[in-house]
Formats: structure tokens, sequence, C-alpha cells
């Protein structure tokens, strides 16, 4: 009896971008107005940005709004990714978010600018900066001024695809 070969049915995303010939260097023609990257402890489960915990209500709201019920003929304009917390960077009772917004007309970077907050003003802090835009100065002491820098973003938590673990 010849044993049976157990094969993985799970595409990689950057397998199936390429045999449909898109480049799979990026979003291809999808370029979001806003990209939030919010530091978020793992394990995170595959409903993350669906439901409060470890996400505040305040930023599942903002997705729910901005992404999942958008109307279908709108363009998707926001990203939410998480981000996880890195010894050299991270403080305990603190969260990072980094915010990148496309600027007007041609662009080669985005504007990026970072807090680290609370935890407890994570939700409030994202919800002004794409809601309350007047409520950002109460953010301002947890802004970080840090040198340009080139952020390479590598997905590692094996929960949309194949292609992640």
């Amino acid at each position: 009896m010849a044993a049976q070969k157990n094969e993985n049915s799970t595409q990689f995303c950057s397998v199936a971008a390429c045999r449909l010939g898109l480049n799979p260097g990026g979003y291809g023609s999808f370029v979001p107005d806003h990209i939030i990257l919010i530091e978020t402890p793992l394990p995170w489960p595959k409903g993350y940005l669906r439901e409060p915990d470890p996400l505040p209500p305040e930023v599942i709201e903002l997705v729910r709004r901005l992404v999942l019920e958008r109307p279908s003929s709108t363009p998707l304009r926001h990203r939410f990714l998480a981000i996880a917390p890195d010894a050299d960077y991270s403080r305990p009772g603190y969260r990072r978010l980094i915010h990148y917004r496309r600027p007007n007309g041609l662009f080669a970077d985005f504007n990026q600018v970072e807090y680290q907050v609370p935890t407890a003003d994570l939700g409030p802090l994202a919800w002004a900066l794409l809601q309350e835009p007047t409520r950002l100065s109460a953010f301002d002491r947890y802004r970080i001024d840090a040198a340009p820098t080139r952020d390479l973003l590598v997905c590692t938590h094996g929960v949309v695809d194949a292609g992640c673990a």
C-alpha cells in the first residue's frame, strides 16, 4: 500500500498573485489613503479586527464603518494592521500606533506619524486620527519624533493564508 501524500491546499498569496499576472511586491492597484499599524500582543485571534480584545472597541468600530460596511462601490481607503510588540520599542502599559497617510497627488512616501500611548488611550487616538482630527492635540505628548526610516512589514502570524506562516 502506497503512503498517502498529504498536501496543503492553501495557496501562498504571492504565488496566486503571480499566476494572475500581478506583482506581489505590494498592494497592486490598491493604495489606501490611511494605513494604521497598531501594536497588538500576540497571539492574534483569527477575527482580531472584528471583535474587541485584543483591540479596543473604538478601533473595531472604525474597521466596521470604514472597511467592512462601506458601500461596495466605494474604494477601500483604510487599512488596519496589527504589529507585534518589540522589546526595543515597546513599553509596559503602552501601545504604539503608527499612522501612514497618503499625500495628495503623486508621491513616493506616505506621511508618517507615530505615537506611544497608554493602552486606555489607544482607541480614542485611532478615532481622533480618522474621525475627529480636532482632538489630536490631546495626544501630542505621546507623539514620537523619530528620524525617517524605511519600514518593512512582514506577515508572520499565519492567520490569513499559508504565506503568512
